[in-house]
């Protein structure tokens, strides 16, 4: 299945992405969340597709997310 990607796939940048989202899979969005990092991302963009929401739509509801939820996020 490897040999079907893209040449470059497996470049060191991509595999540096790869390793942050299994990282990232695993780190709650902030301590006590059952969402993480990773989960919250893939449930933001899932709702950006099923609506159809603009850059800058999306955008905006993510600044307003930035001041709702605790620091860092």
């Amino acid at each position: 299945m490897l040999r079907d990607v893209e040449p470059g796939f497996l470049s060191p940048r991509h595999l540096e992405k790869l390793e942050k989202m299994r990282k990232d899979a695993k780190i709650p969005l902030y301590p006590g969340c059952k969402v993480s990092k990773l989960e919250a991302d893939l449930m933001l963009l899932d709702l950006k597709s099923t609506y159809g929401l603009s850059d800058k739509a999306f955008e905006d509801i993510l600044c307003v997310l930035e001041k709702l939820l605790p620091s860092p996020n």
